[in-house]
């Protein structure tokens, strides 16, 4: 639930162009998805996609339209990061 908080802590990373891959858990339920809607908006103007882990495959994801009741890790790449291991098995 700190997740806002801790972006919020990196601004001044984004401000000098550091972007570091990032991993978070989303638990989708009614009282979270604000929250999630709102760290979804943050880091996709900082230039992150955010990705699933499907059949050993990374897939993007809108984080905000998974099913109810998921819970799971996401990943958060920039765009650099994400072209490296979008080809990767895992």
């Amino acid at each position: 639930g700190g997740e806002l908080n801790v972006i919020e802590g990196m601004q001044g990373l984004f401000d000098n162009g550091i972007k570091p891959i990032l991993l978070t858990e989303v638990s989708v339920v009614e009282c979270a998805l604000t929250d999630l809607s709102e760290l979804y908006r943050r880091l996709t103007r900082h230039g992150y996609a955010c990705y699933q882990l499907h059949h050993r495959h990374l897939a993007k994801c809108d984080p905000t339209q998974l099913p109810a009741g998921t819970h799971g890790n996401v990943m958060w790449f920039n765009e650099v990061d994400a072209e490296l291991v979008g080809s990767l098995d895992f």
